[in-house]
């Protein structure tokens, strides 16, 4: 569990942002919005250097909610280095499981 902040930011601080981003350290996505038995899931489908790699999220309401996962997820890799943002970022193809 971790705070997120997601917000439109002005056209001139996206453009900032991305001229001071260093080479290699982007994320190429389509992001996908479901429901799914009651529950928001985001699908991120990866472009790039990535291609092929999907990932589905899920929001829960409390760190403690149960739930079944459909048949359509994978195996879970919450918590597994070469899975965050940052490895993601650096990467040169989809981390292995």
């Amino acid at each position: 569990m971790r705070a997120e902040y997601e917000y439109a930011i002005p056209p001139k601080d996206a453009e900032e942002l991305l001229a001071n981003a260093r080479a290699g350290q982007c994320i190429e996505k389509t992001r996908h919005r479901i429901e799914w038995d009651g529950l928001d899931w985001v699908i991120d489908e990866f472009n790039g250097p990535l291609e092929g790699l999907v990932l589905a999220e899920i929001e829960l309401y409390a760190t403690d909610q149960d739930i079944e996962l459909p048949a359509w997820a994978g195996r879970e890799v919450t918590g597994v280095a070469g899975y965050s943002n940052e490895q993601l970022a650096l990467a040169e193809e989809p981390p292995l499981l």
